[in-house]
């Protein structure tokens, strides 16, 4: 499914799940785990303009990033009602859906995952842990690697301070590094000051951080893939 396809479905799923009587000149605000800038923002900044084009009377507002809200407490935001909708991987929620993590853990296309049920399974436990709607996923597919600022000698990473997300923290600990959970923005400074030696990252996005100024390596092959979705919070009750 190419990605103008996977945003339109993204953005039908939507529509079905906001009751028509709270379409009228509501603005639903939208937070993202990434800074607003960047390969990574293309998705969601996409998802939003194409939302506000329809003129539905639903305008959606980004009002939220790592600036204002830690990327780790971006599922909380949204289960609560700070935000309305949420643009993050399940890896910095897992401590609300454990389940979440799954998404990341086949390399099945989008149409076989809506297809056999497994994105309707998604919602359900979304519905019920967090009582928030799994709206679809936005971005998908793309491997991430381990990339470090020092030479590995081999796949042992024993003596490494590796950034890392729950997803890979125990792949990375099994190499033999050490794992530092942070936000991706505060990568960079990290590596400049010696705090990390390297960080799991995917393949897109390195320059918008500044990471190439301070990665030296990549460690092949990859070893998981990054699927980004849309949460958005229900009306009423989470019952």
């Amino acid at each position: 499914m190419n990605r103008r396809t996977l945003f339109s479905t993204a953005l039908a799923v939507f529509a079905l799940s906001t009751p028509l009587a709270a379409m009228a000149d509501t603005v639903l605000r939208v937070g993202t785990f990434l800074a607003p800038v960047g390969v990574w923002h293309q998705p969601i900044q996409r998802f939003i303009d194409q939302v506000n084009a329809r003129n539905a009377g639903i305008t959606l507002e980004l009002v939220a990033d790592p600036s204002s809200v830690n990327p780790f407490q971006l599922g909380d935001a949204v289960s609560s009602g700070v935000i309305d909708i949420a643009y993050l991987s399940g890896s910095f929620y897992t401590n609300l859906v454990p389940e979440a993590d799954a998404l990341k853990n086949f390399n099945l296309p989008v149409q076989e995952v809506r297809a056999n049920g497994a994105l309707d399974l998604m919602d359900k436990i979304h519905r019920e842990r967090m009582g928030t709607v799994f709206l679809g996923k936005i971005v998908d597919g793309i491997p991430l690697h381990i990339f470090t600022s020092r030479k590995p000698e081999s796949y042992d990473l024993s003596g490494f301070d590796l950034r890392g997300t729950p997803l890979y923290r125990p792949m990375m600990n099994g190499q033999g590094a050490n794992v530092v959970q942070m936000p991706g923005g505060e990568i960079y400074a990290a590596l400049e000051s010696g705090v990390i030696d390297g960080y799991g990252w995917p393949l897109w996005g390195l320059g918008d951080l500044g990471l190439l100024e301070v990665t030296n390596y990549r460690i092949e092959p990859g070893f998981s893939v990054l699927k980004l979705h849309c949460l958005r919070m229900r009306h009423g009750s989470k019952a």
